[in-house]
């Protein structure tokens, strides 16, 4: 059982990993596509650096600049701001403007635009592509950050990748822990630091957690899953080398600790196994072996 997250040029998926391996667990919450949001008032965005010095404000949630960039994502110094095309038609999903496979949804101008991405043609340094729509071959450039680490600027949040190394940057919106939310690929329709997940089944807005320490930060009564989000929810109560429900799907926390569910159900009453990432010594204990050999791929001890 293995669950791989490409880096660097390749894809992700908002809120979760964008490649191979089982499915099941927590998905992040789906929801209606919600009506089209107005188009931003401004000119196109250009992507932003790294960091460096700002530039000038953009409208919406991007910015412009050489390096760096100011406004709703992308403050001083911080991570860039996003940036990409014009377009005509409003847009709060790519299901909005037609085609996903064609046509994707620009977070800055909240304006369906063509895609700014694919696996062989990546953003430029210190962005990231993300594919908006399941199975999506396109995506659009995100400001890439580092959970824990190199932190997003004001107005979004550094959702982690599913081995917990490098992140996106995706705009903040205004729901507070624990409130119904909704799938949008503009916003994450939480305020920073939370995300919008199923929990187990109802989209709520849940506090991002470090799921690779020993101390993830989760609020009472609530613990770390592998996709780096804190859930209320019970996983399945196998621990660690135990068998999984005959139900449990691929992937469905199991051996809660109290702060994080430590594993991972090997599938339907499979063995609850320890996760790790392909190229990270240290996750498996002595004796077993990672089944993810690729960097950035998460799989199982064995």
């Amino acid at each position: 059982m293995s669950r791989r997250l490409a880096t660097g040029a390749a894809f992700v998926m908002l809120g979760c990993s964008f490649g191979t391996g089982g499915g099941g667990g927590y998905a992040d919450a789906g929801g209606a596509a919600g009506q089209s949001g107005a188009p931003g008032s401004g000119g196109a965005g250009a992507m932003g650096g790294d960091s460096g010095a700002a530039g000038a404000t953009d409208s919406g949630v991007g910015a412009t600049g050489g390096v760096g960039a100011t406004g709703g994502v992308g403050a001083t110094g911080g991570v860039g701001g996003f940036g990409g095309a014009g377009g005509t038609v409003g847009c709060v999903n790519p299901s909005d403007c037609g085609d996903p496979a064609s046509v994707v949804c620009d977070p800055t101008t909240k304006l369906c635009t063509a895609p700014q991405c694919t696996a062989s043609s990546p953003c430029s340094s210190g962005m990231t592509c993300v594919a908006q729509a399941k199975d999506s071959t396109v995506g659009v450039c995100y400001p890439k950050c580092v959970p824990g680490g190199a932190s997003c600027g004001a107005g979004a949040t550094c959702t982690p990748s599913v081995n917990g190394v490098q992140g996106y940057c995706w705009p903040s919106g205004t729901g507070l822990e624990g409130q119904s939310c909704a799938y949008k690929a503009i916003t994450t329709d939480c305020v920073t630091g939370l995300l919008c997940i199923a929990d187990p089944s109802a989209a709520v807005c849940r506090k991002t957690c470090t799921f690779w320490s020993a101390y993830p930060g989760c609020p009472a009564g609530q613990s770390c899953s592998y996709r780096g989000v804190c859930l209320a929810a019970a996983g399945d109560p196998a621990a660690m080398g135990g068998t999984c429900a005959a139900t449990a799907p691929t992937g469905l926390p199991c051996a809660n600790d109290g702060l994080a569910w430590r594993g991972i159900c090997s599938g339907s009453g499979g063995v609850c196994v320890q996760p790790c990432r392909g190229g990270v010594t240290g996750d498996c204990t002595a004796g077993m072996t990672c089944s993810a050999t690729t960097p950035g791929s998460v799989g199982g001890c064995y």
